[in-house]
């Protein structure tokens, strides 16, 4: 592992090549070709730590405009970003799911935990015209692909990917909205504990660790708080 490491590779090929070496030698062992699994005290590398960066006003503007060909779509991206409900969980969203009229919807997450999000007015309005003179299916999910079949976390990515192309917005998918409306909720005052509710996430730490601030948010936290720039500002 050492020499991956220092071998200029990146940091995801060397976590695979390791854990590929690390299975081939517990299928050794299983099968008996081994007497004891050589590699059964070799720690598994951590995956680095890669920042995902949300996307810009611009983009989710230009991402609102391109959806607003279907009704469909308009009311699914819109969900998406006014909630940061996860791919799977706009999958499973049932028509009883959906209280719009108190702008609020259930969705199951990981561990099958329900919990209830809300939504604003503007999103319910487009959710309820998709309902009302978009949906056919006879289903009991809200959203269905053109061949009135319950969306997968797959097929729900291939569209918002491809609305993302009609917008010109690069490495557009679904958990890439999600992130974005979670930093955009934290800007605009939110509060961790809150947000973390709203997330779905079991702990804290996961949510500091999801909204973790990118190199835009400190450059201008660090333009208000510089101690060096504040004196100087008093002192004149």
């Amino acid at each position: 592992m050492v020499y991956l490491q220092s071998s200029g590779l990146s940091g995801w090929t060397v976590t695979n090549k390791v854990q590929s070496l690390l299975a081939f030698t517990r299928w050794l062992h299983e099968e008996e070709f081994t007497e004891k699994n050589v590699a059964e005290r070799v720690r598994k590398p951590k995956p680095p730590q890669t920042q995902r960066q949300p996307f810009t006003d611009a983009e989710l503007r230009r991402l609102l405009k391109a959806s607003q060909s279907s009704i469909r779509d308009a009311a699914i991206v819109a969900l998406l970003l006014d909630t940061a409900i996860r791919a799977s969980e706009l999958c499973t969203l049932k028509l009883s799911d959906c209280l719009l009229d108190q702008c609020l919807i259930k969705v199951m997450g990981k561990g099958n935990k329900e919990r209830v999000v809300p939504h604003s007015p503007q999103t319910g309005k487009l959710v309820s015209k998709w309902l009302l003179k978009g949906r056919a299916s006879e289903g009991p999910y809200v959203f269905h692909t053109e061949r009135s079949e319950r969306f997968t976390p797959r097929s729900l990515h291939k569209l918002i990917e491809r609305i993302g192309n009609r917008a010109a917005v690069d490495d557009c998918y679904p958990h890439r909205l999600r992130h974005s409306a979670a930093i955009t909720m934290l800007r605009n005052g939110m509060d961790p504990l809150t947000l973390q509710r709203m997330l779905g996430h079991t702990s804290l730490n996961m949510t500091m660790r999801y909204v973790a601030l990118n190199t835009t948010d400190l450059q201008n936290a660090h333009a208000v708080a510089s101690p060096l720039a504040n004196l100087m500002r008093n002192a004149r």
